[in-house]
């Protein structure tokens, strides 16, 4: 007599327990942090702060994330978010021991960027921009304040006085 045993209760409760289950964590919502996204097309050497962007919510993880202020290496779109690749942080140093001096650099030269210093095959030298100073009302291009290490400072410094330097920026 079949039809007179007991129903599997446990099994039927431990079932809907695992599809409750399944379920719960199915549709649970997916955690999530403000990112910031560029409001307006940026130029590079732009100074980015807080004005200039609007915080979306991103799953967490899908971004890295970045501090403000910085200053944009790379022309940024309207409605593109921000990642450490197009960024320089703002108010960026020279390396500690560096010298720095001051170098007429390429349009679209920012802080952060690295910099090949070369001198008729002579001085080879990759230094960092610190900072970017606009060209003047005459045609002089953008200044750039490049830091260099110490020991080929002196090398550097001789080529520039000389007009022997050229700088190259990296793509």
């Amino acid at each position: 007599m079949y039809w007179l045993t007991r129903p599997p209760l446990l099994r039927y409760l431990a079932a809907a327990m695992l599809i409750a289950t399944g379920l719960a964590i199915e549709l649970r919502p997916e955690p999530t942090l403000p990112h910031p996204f560029a409001t307006a097309s940026i130029p590079p050497g732009t100074t980015i702060t807080e004005a200039d962007v609007r915080f979306r919510d991103v799953e967490a993880g899908l971004l890295p994330s970045i501090s403000l202020p910085a200053i944009a290496r790379v022309p940024i779109a309207s409605g593109d978010p921000l990642i450490p690749a197009m960024l320089s942080a703002a108010g960026e140093s020279a390396p500690e021991g560096w010298w720095s001096l001051e170098v007429p650099v390429p349009l679209g030269a920012v802080p952060g960027m690295d910099v090949l210093l070369v001198s008729d095959g002579l001085v080879e030298v990759t230094g960092m921009i610190v900072a970017v100073l606009p060209g003047d009302d005459f045609g002089g291009g953008p200044i750039g304040l490049v830091a260099v290490p110490p020991d080929s400072a002196a090398a550097v410094a001789t080529a520039l006085n000389e007009n022997r330097l050229v700088p190259l920026l990296g793509g």
